[in-house]
């Protein structure tokens, strides 16, 4: 973390597992369908200040924005998997919208952009990375998607 940002008030982003339970908190959340431990996420996007992941539990997609700015990371939408995926395909479109960054429009979550990061999935397919999300999650490790 930068002096600025220690200057701004900026907290530091949080870690994968603040993230991945950060769905605990949604009203859609069911504790007892919903496995946390099974739960996996792709990071979306990442700017010095926001970034935005898509965590799966298996049966629910929760849309997750951690922006430093406020005082924890924020539920943007949840819907359903099967809402999301048909089988292992995305029910949605990726755009270009920039240099840097893809609209990701999701079916489930009309009038909602998604964007992405294209260097995050610089060495990584991003249809193969969203579509881990669709998978029913065994063990206990979080698979983490992100580019490197």
């Amino acid at each position: 973390m930068s002096l600025i940002d220690l200057y701004s008030g900026y907290r530091p982003f949080s870690t994968d597992d603040e993230i991945i339970s950060t769905v605990k908190r949604s009203k859609s959340f069911d504790v007892k369908q919903e496995d946390i431990s099974k739960a996996s996420k792709v990071q979306l996007l990442e700017t010095s200040k926001q970034r935005t992941y898509l965590v799966s539990t298996g049966k629910r997609i929760y849309k997750i924005v951690d922006d430093r700015r406020s005082d924890r990371p924020k539920i943007a939408w949840s819907r359903k998997i099967d809402m999301v995926f048909d089988g292992r395909e995305l029910k949605g479109n990726l755009v270009p919208r920039n240099e840097s960054t893809y609209d990701l429009i999701i079916d489930a979550t009309p009038g909602t952009t998604n964007l992405v990061s294209k260097n995050l999935f610089a060495n990584i397919d991003f249809n193969d990375a969203i579509a881990s999300l669709s998978l029913e999650r065994g063990g206990d490790n979080h698979n983490n998607i992100r580019a490197q």
